[in-house]
């Protein structure tokens, strides 16, 4: 299914040009229309990762395929 992203209205937030609208679009449908009033360059961010994602248990396993490739 084709989605669609459009960035537009760029405006200058403290020497980074960032569009102050984002918009998605999903099979033709509009799925998101953000509006950006703020962008603060490397600012700190605290994200914490929730209970359940922190005590999943994932076992991954890859098989080489040749030098440098594993499936």
């Amino acid at each position: 299914m084709l989605t669609e992203t459009t960035y537009a209205d760029y405006k200058d937030f403290g020497g980074v040009q960032f569009p102050t609208k984002i918009t998605r679009e999903t099979g033709g449908f509009p799925t998101l229309e953000l509006t950006v009033s703020e962008v603060k360059p490397n600012a700190p961010v605290d994200i914490q990762v929730p209970d359940n994602v922190r005590q999943a248990s994932v076992k991954v396993e890859t098989d080489k395929i040749a030098d440098g490739v594993c499936s």
